[in-house]
């Protein structure tokens, strides 16, 4: 359904980091791929957009953050829909059209983001990118009690679904 990458500090030391995002534009034709039952493997998006395939393809990039003197720090608009500031905190844009927002995360409390979405991407391709932006940042903020408990009740998904396969 979509593939992530994240590359640390794009504007060095203690600068934002980048994330890429990349998503078939006809979901119904990679959900099926995905179901078939096909003897050989099928290549990865991620395999796809490192071989350079294109075709079918949208590519995101996170939006770069301008310098504001005034505040020093790193900014973006989020026209209130971010009213604290957080490293998980992103808007992304396709990559040959910077002005055009397709998704955006901001932090509003201690334990509430907004998620702000368009087409081409799913609701489920856009919670997919807002959890793996919290995995990402785990190691450089708590993460709120209520995405802790997703992930408890996940993790537990995901054993039990390892032991029914033994």
């Amino acid at each position: 359904l979509l593939a992530v990458n994240f590359e640390r500090n794009i504007m060095g030391s203690g600068g934002p980091s980048r994330l890429q995002v990349v998503v078939p534009l006809d979901l119904s034709s990679s959900v099926a791929a995905a179901g078939a039952e096909n003897e050989e493997k099928e290549e990865s998006l991620c395999d796809k957009w490192r071989a350079g395939w294109r075709e079918g393809l949208l590519s995101l990039a996170s939006k770069a953050p301008e310098w504001n003197e005034e505040l020093k720090t790193y900014t973006l608009e989020y026209n209130n829909r971010a009213t604290l500031a957080s490293v998980k905190n992103i808007q992304l844009v396709p990559e040959e059209h910077e002005e055009e927002l397709l998704f955006q995360m901001g932090k509003v409390s201690d334990e509430r983001f907004n998620l702000d979405w368009r087409a081409p991407l799913s609701a489920v391709q856009a919670f997919g990118i807002a959890l793996s932006v919290f995995d990402s940042k785990m190691a450089c903020s708590p993460a709120p009690p209520s995405l802790r408990a997703v992930m408890r009740v996940s993790g537990k998904v995901s054993e039990l679904a390892h032991r029914g396969k033994s």
